[in-house]
Order: C-alpha cells, then structure tokens, then sequence
C-alpha cells in the first residue's frame, strides 16, 4: 500500500484524496478510478458513523416511536 501511496503517477493524477471523518480522523483514501471531464467527482461527506442514522432509519422509515427507540438503546440493542 505504501507504494501504491507514493506512487507518482497516482499523485499527478489525484487519485487519493483526504477525508476527515469525526471519528476516524483525517485519512487518505482512493479515489474515482475514471476521471470525466464534463461529471467531475468529488466526496461530499465522509462515511457515516456507527449509529448515525439510526433515528432515521428506525424512526421515519420503519416508523418506530422515539420511547422505543430510546428503550433499545438503553438495553444496548442498538
């Protein structure tokens, strides 16, 4: 991986690119393998925690009420 890291080619082309995430800290990570002149691509958040959407999964789409939900986190089930 190291090499692939320092590679210059890759470093021209911009290959990796740095992601801050909350919890993992800031970290290099591949990018688009193809690159498009008229769809750019770019990262537009980093990947989401454990749990992150929890209230909106359980909640909104499976309609779960937030005294169950706060009781299945108390429990340690989610």
């Amino acid at each position: 991986m190291g090499d692939l890291l320092n590679s210059e080619h890759l470093k021209a082309r911009g290959f990796f690119v740095e992601i801050a995430q909350p919890v993992a800290g800031t970290h290099k990570y591949p990018g688009a393998p193809l690159k498009y002149e008229r769809t750019p691509w770019e990262i537009r958040r980093p990947a989401p925690t454990l749990g992150q959407h929890n209230s909106e999964v359980f909640g909104k789409q499976l309609g779960i009420s937030e005294s169950v939900l706060s009781e299945l986190k108390h429990q340690g089930v989610i």
